[in-house]
This record gives structure tokens, sequence and C-alpha cells, in this order.
């Protein structure tokens, strides 16, 4: 959720961008640097709250004539998940890809996620909450094809609150 947020914050300022620049190659932007918390999940007794960094740097391609056709968005940071009544948190970092296909007008096609949207794994514990691997959504964000544990995505939070209890 916090890459989709991401991404829509940073599209206003993004689209000055002028086709005219890609005639030599890609055009490179970025790093874009972002900060923010929201609420992760609600465990009953408190919150878990996501107060995330994040870093996002753009590689956009361009067609022969200036049309864009492909953006590969890399994101890196960090999530540190906290009890919102006890404190009790932990950090970790995340790192991931979202290539985004356009069609011959520009229009957006597709998304694709590869990469850690979310990791944690405690030790003792093992993974806990894990949103890692492929997930592909149509022009309207609907999930099309996933693969791999998509914790957070699918709304599995049970690890998540039991280790942060």
């Amino acid at each position: 959720m916090k890459q989709i947020i991401f991404v829509i914050t940073i599209l206003a300022a993004l689209s000055g961008v002028s086709p005219v620049l890609a005639s030599g190659g890609p055009v490179f932007i970025g790093p874009i640097h972002s900060e923010g918390q929201e609420t992760l999940a609600d465990c009953g007794a408190f919150q878990v709250v996501d107060v995330f960094e994040a870093d996002l740097r753009i590689t956009r391609f361009f067609n022969e004539n200036g049309i864009r056709e492909r953006d590969i968005r890399h994101f890196s940071g960090t999530d540190t998940f906290t009890n919102s009544v006890t404190g009790k948190s932990f950090t970790r970092s995340f790192h991931n890809n979202v290539f985004i296909d356009f069609d011959e007008s520009g229009n957006r096609i597709q998304n694709v996620n590869t990469g850690v949207g979310f990791r944690l794994t405690v030790p003792g514990v093992g993974a806990v909450f894990l949103d890692i691997g492929r997930v592909i959504y149509d022009v309207d964000f609907n999930v099309i094809w996933e693969a791999g544990p998509h914790h957070f995505l699918d709304g599995e939070f049970d690890g998540l609150c039991t280790v942060l209890a």
C-alpha cells in the first residue's frame, strides 16, 4: 500500500519530465525521498503503525516517437513496525521494483511488483510478516496474478500482531 500511495504522490511531480529528454536513451529520475507513517493492522488491544523511510529511483524508457513505453521504479528503505500502545518495535529494510508498461498511446497497461515489500523475521521465531515475490496488477490495481507470500496483500496480520504484543 505504501508503494501505491508513494507512487501516486510523486506522479504529479514527475509528469513534467519531457519525452524529448529520452531521445538519447532512458531518463533517470531520483532519488526521491519520502517519509511517513500509516496504520497497517488492528490487533485488538493495539494498532500496528508502520513508520517508513523510502527512496525511489525511476528509469523511464521511450519509443522512437517519444512515447513512454516503460518505467522501472526501484524502491528501497526501512519499515519500523510499532505497537501503538507499548512502543515495542522492529525495524527492517525493504527493496523492490515496479515495472510499469504503457501502450502505444502512453496509457498505463499494468504494474508488475517484484521483490520485498514488507519483511519481518524475528530471531527465535522466524518469518512473521512477509510481502515478497511478484504481483501483477491491471490498470485499476486489481491483482491478476501473484507468487510468493503476501501477508499484507492478503490481510494476514496474525504473526505481526503476535510478535508486537
